[in-house]
């Protein structure tokens, strides 16, 4: 039985204990504690009735109620506390509520729901409860760069992350940056003419075609800058190849970073041959100009729970099975480190249950859910 496999009886059929540490300088209530995340209900299996392509966005309400995106679904399907399908809000078009491309959503203060449509670089806004469309606000183009993921809201305004307009060269890519800016939620003009914050883009390539277009593929050697909102409403910015995380108020005003220090895990000849070898001889050169790093990146993904605590998944050597999670307060003090499956992506982490994503064998998102269960409190 292959490791994914493996991994997945090991997820539906049990609960898991992971080995968690107090760090020095903590209360501590023992030297060795557990923390159990306990499998509470799994969707997306070929047996269930809603399957999902790729997953875009999850979040969850006050309530426990769960919302979801899915790349090629024109529609948020929305489930309750316990996995069972409430409703589905929207469906496809370019009218008030309607998508063509569901890019990102976002649960804001009272339970109301934001939906970015990035077919149209529109958020729309639904009530809590009834989900009625209430209005929808349309992000604006800057002089060089376009919108391009909606990273939340806060009382200030939206969050809102854009890209420079596609150029080729590897000089470009090396210098790809993503500005953040805060949008007004009633107009959509710009709060402030400054960013709040750029953060730089080695996560995409870029190169033109013989006609004059230009294609933008994933560079397998980087990760994409990684932004979360709290709902304490703080902003994260995290490059993925630093051991650092930015921390903003929701006013835009930087506050602190955070960093830790772990071994950075490097990349083996085997790991560049065989990547390489899934792309064509254009995008091989294109990647050899650019340069391959010496280190894989130094987070995979990171989630801020409603504690504001924050989890960060490292990444993992060549052919391991499980991938090692650091868990930080908000004064940067390690709390705990866990191991979960290298296959489970933490989304959101809220009232003692996470929400992720299992990379199922056949490469279909299944949205997982856990009861988070310890016997001490995160300070």
């Amino acid at each position: 039985m292959g490791k994914v496999c493996l991994t997945y009886f090991f997820l539906c059929t049990c609960t898991f204990f992971i080995q968690i540490y107090v760090a020095s300088g903590q209360e501590s209530v023992s030297e060795n504690l557990e923390k159990e995340f306990r499998e509470l209900w799994s969707i997306g299996k070929n047996s269930d009735d809603v399957l999902f392509g790729k997953i875009n966005s999850v979040s969850v309400d006050s309530k426990g109620r769960v919302y979801v995106s899915d790349w090629d679904h024109s529609s948020i399907y929305v489930f309750s506390e316990e996995g069972e399908l409430i409703t589905e809000i929207g469906r496809r078009g370019e009218g008030p509520g309607e998508f063509i491309r569901i890019g990102e959503l976002f649960v804001g203060q009272g339970d109301s729901l934001f939906v970015h449509d990035r077919q149209n670089n529109i958020v729309s806004l639904f009530t809590p409860i009834d989900y009625k469309f209430v209005r929808r606000v349309r992000f604006p183009f800057l002089d060089s760069y376009a919108p391009y993921r909606f990273i939340g809201v806060t009382d200030e305004g939206f969050v809102v992350s854009y890209t420079a307009f596609l150029e080729d060269g590897a000089d470009n890519q090396l210098n790809r940056i993503n500005p953040v800016y805060m949008i007004d939620r009633s107009t959509g003009l710009l709060i402030r003419t400054s960013p709040i914050t750029t953060v730089k883009n080695l996560g995409s390539m870029v190169i033109s075609s013989r006609d004059g277009a230009h294609s933008m593929i994933n560079n397998p050697f980087h990760v994409y800058p990684m932004m979360r909102i709290s709902t304490q409403e703080k902003m994260y910015f995290a490059q993925g190849d630093t051991r650092s995380i930015s921390v903003y108020n929701k006013s835009g005003a930087f506050g602190d970073s955070l960093t830790w220090e772990h071994d950075l895990i490097p990349f083996t000849s085997n790991e560049i041959r065989d990547t390489l070898k899934e792309y064509s001889r254009r995008w091989r050169r294109h990647m050899q100009k650019i340069g391959v790093p010496d280190f894989k990146p130094a987070i995979q993904t990171f989630v801020v729970d409603d504690l504001g605590h924050v989890w960060i998944q490292l990444s993992s050597a060549k052919g391991e099975s499980l991938s090692t999670w650091i868990i930080l307060n908000q004064a940067g003090v390690e709390l705990g480190v866990m191991k979960l499956p290298i296959n489970v992506r933490l989304t959101v982490i809220r009232n003692g249950k996470s929400v992720g994503i299992l990379k199922s064998k056949n490469g279909a998102d299944i949205l997982i859910s856990h009861a988070i269960q310890q016997s001490y409190k995160l300070r």
